[in-house]
């Protein structure tokens, strides 16, 4: 009876130490971004963005690149990113063989090099009150190097510019992004989505500084470890970020 009491035990402890369990986390970070204008129609951009610690790791992100107007209307982009400290579905891994014990893979130091391709279409509504609102709806395709994995990510937004004295004084953008998984295989899968509210305020013509405020989910399929270990079960890992950055923007 005592034996079985133990094997019941050790099952049921097996059952909940097999899955992830989901992350719910509140982070400070800062970033800081640099923009140059070649010309009038190519527009340069670097930034480095860092968070605060979440689940004992820290997070950051380099992102090099500029866009190209083609119209009034409408901007194309390419950028290199280089993100650090970012889990991944295979990152949940079975200690040892024959051993019950899980864990995630330690990403701190791995770094990720991205390749991103954007469209960036805006259009002014003059309709509405004020006459300074802009809606954007950007278009991004990720390809994350080291796997070939593909994201498409669709953030709609809309901008309100404030003047003051004839002068830029402060934007505020609300929008919304979600990325989605490309496959062969799957075919479109959602990824994250992400709420954002911004404040970016003109301190001078060469200076600006931003708050934005996001809120997003992450979802995560088995691993490779969880399906050889667990071929008949699944899950899926939620990880729900809520964030303040703040930042500097130099023009330069």
């Amino acid at each position: 009876m005592i034996k079985l009491l133990i094997l019941l035990f050790s099952l049921q402890a097996y059952a909940h130490d097999h899955f992830p369990e989901n992350l719910d986390k509140f982070l400070i970070g800062g970033s800081v971004t640099v923009l140059k204008d070649f010309g009038d129609k190519i527009d340069g951009l670097t930034s480095l963005e860092r968070s605060s610690q979440i689940d004992n790791r820290s997070r950051g992100e380099f992102r090099l690149g500029g866009r190209y107007r083609l119209h009034q209307n409408l901007k194309v982009g390419l950028f290199y990113l280089n993100q650090w400290g970012h889990r991944e579905d295979d990152d949940w891994l079975k200690v040892a063989p024959g051993v019950n014990g899980w864990l995630w893979r330690d990403v701190d130091s791995v770094h990720i090099d991205i390749i991103e391709a954007e469209v960036y279409p805006r259009f002014l509504l003059d309709f509405l009150p004020g006459e300074r609102w802009v809606f954007e709806f950007r278009n991004t395709l990720q390809t994350k190097l080291h796997t070939g994995m593909r994201l498409w990510h669709i953030r709609p937004g809309l901008t309100y510019f404030w003047f003051k004295d004839g002068s830029p004084y402060m934007n505020i953008s609300l929008r919304y992004g979600q990325y989605n998984r490309l496959t062969l295989k799957n075919g479109i899968t959602e990824y994250r989505r992400e709420v954002y509210l911004n404040f970016l305020r003109h301190i001078t013509r060469k200076l600006k500084f931003n708050i934005n405020f996001s809120q997003g989910k992450t979802y995560w399929g088995p691993s490779k470890d969880f399906k050889i270990d667990s071929p008949s079960e699944t899950y899926r890992y939620v990880e729900e970020i809520s964030q303040i950055t703040l930042g500097l923007i130099f023009k330069i």
